[in-house]
């Protein structure tokens, strides 16, 4: 496994995927808050209308879950680890490259596995023509795993 440091062309991918990923996490965020706040409104009016109407301890019943789901995704959102290791990754300007054989395949799933552990997705390896048993050579991110950049070492 060898340091290198980022290139601008990697550096500049990286910022867009960020602020991308940023934007994703923004919407998300407003998008629990909103389930929160208006299943905490619809639980209030229920529980306040609960003994005149049969229906509205029922809502009140369904608003609860669905409120505590709000709040759940607003949590899991705002504490979203992958966006910080991603700014920490931009911040070190540094990327790993590592070398290893392609042990398995699962077509399902996508998933390749090295012979050194590493797993990524099949359309990660930019190459169309590939096999288990080829040598890849690939570079990624230290901490947040984003693979850069893929390519089988051709022997010959």
């Amino acid at each position: 496994m060898r340091e290198l440091p980022i290139t601008n062309e990697e550096l500049n991918l990286l910022r867009e995927e960020l602020n991308n990923s940023q934007k994703h996490r923004l919407k998300e965020i407003r998008t629990g808050l909103l389930i929160l706040s208006a299943t905490a409104v619809c639980a209030v009016v229920c529980w306040l209308l609960s003994e005149h109407f049969v229906i509205a301890g029922k809502l009140l019943a369904i608003s609860l879950p669905v409120m505590a789901f709000g709040a759940y995704k607003t949590y899991w959102w705002y504490n979203l680890a992958s966006i910080k290791k991603l700014d920490l990754d931009i911040r070190k300007g540094v990327k790993l490259q590592d070398e290893a054989m392609i042990k398995s395949h699962r077509k399902q799933s996508h998933r390749v596995k090295l012979s050194n552990g590493f797993k990524l997705h099949d359309y990660e390896i930019k190459q169309e023509h590939w096999k288990i048993g080829d040598k890849l050579i690939y570079e990624y991110t230290p901490n947040d795993l984003y693979i850069l950049s893929t390519q089988i070492d051709d022997p010959g």
